[in-house]
């Protein structure tokens, strides 16, 4: 039995447990069943045989897509209801086919979601005047489930001031005004190496010959200028690398080392960090260039 979750799927929501409240119409979902949502993914890997030995070569395992099943029982005021509740219940992801599934744990406050389409259109059967079964079951190609997006962002590295005179103000040694590393820490609770989506903006400038971004010896080396004003997206999970968002330029980038933040310590549940550098290829500095980190925490 499951208990305090609230499903939606293209606008359309059920609840178990507690806190279940009527739709608009007075109908009520209950959720009596979620597979394929909580673990249990299937494992895919290339392997081959070894020639003339026992055993195979095994290849880098990966996991396949999530297919989660809902289901639970629908309570209408009168019979018309529940005859537009069901097929209120068909028409979920009919039209557009695609959407987003979103979970939320209500009493711990979890919300996770995957992107899905349709696999088997809703169904409902009536086990009474006012009263029926349903069942939808959506496919969701990426296996992540992703929690609320979060952002954070830095400039390029620069120096601070050094030593001001006079050298005590207010009894303290004056050291100036502080600099900037030109880093962003990146945390990540969830049970997945979470990808990121990163966001490079020249400022009034430009970076004559392009940008880097680093972290714990792996880097993404973007070596081509980048005009004033304009932004550079790179997405880690996809491996797509774009100006302004349209323009392909995924072969200026000559180092792809695609990070992602890494999963919390399965043992102590300690967030995983990852803490990363921008800097400018040539040394060349723009006070206006920008990288805006973007990524959620991520679950298997």
């Amino acid at each position: 039995m499951i208990d305090h979750l609230r499903v939606s799927v293209d606008g359309w929501t059920a609840v178990a447990g507690p806190g279940a409240e009527p739709d608009r119409f007075g109908c009520y979902w209950d959720l009596a069943e979620i597979e394929g949502w909580f673990g249990g993914l299937a494992v895919r890997a290339d392997s081959e045989d070894r020639t003339g030995a026992d055993g195979a070569h095994d290849g880098q395992p990966y996991f396949a897509a999530r297919t989660v099943t809902l289901a639970g029982l629908l309570d209408a005021p009168d019979p018309a209801a529940l005859l537009a509740a069901m097929r209120r219940l068909a028409g979920v992801l009919a039209g557009r086919r695609t959407g987003t599934l979103v979970v939320e744990e209500v009493a711990t406050g979890i919300t996770r979601s995957a992107e899905c389409r349709l696999d088997v259109q809703g169904r409902a059967k009536r086990t009474g005047e006012t009263s029926a079964d349903w069942e939808i079951t959506v496919y969701c190609p990426d296996p992540l489930r992703y929690g609320p997006p979060l952002q954070d962002s830095t400039g390029l590295p620069k120096s601070g001031g050094g030593l001001a005179w006079p050298l005590f103000t207010n009894g303290f040694l004056d050291w100036g005004q502080p600099g900037d590393p030109g880093q962003v820490i990146l945390s990540n609770g969830g049970t997945a190496d979470a990808p990121i989506l990163f966001r490079a903006t020249a400022g009034p400038l430009g970076l004559p010959e392009g940008f880097e971004i680093s972290a714990g010896g792996r880097r993404l080396t973007y070596a081509a200028v980048v005009p004033p004003r304009q932004t550079i997206w790179i997405d880690t999970a996809t491996g797509a690398v774009l100006a302004e968002g349209t323009a392909d330029r995924r072969s200026e980038l000559t180092h792809a080392d695609w990070l992602h933040v890494p999963a919390a310590d399965p043992e102590t549940g300690v967030a995983g960090e990852l803490t990363i550098q921008f800097t400018s290829l040539g040394g060349a500095y723009d006070e206006g260039a920008q990288l805006v980190a973007q990524w959620t925490e991520a679950d298997t």
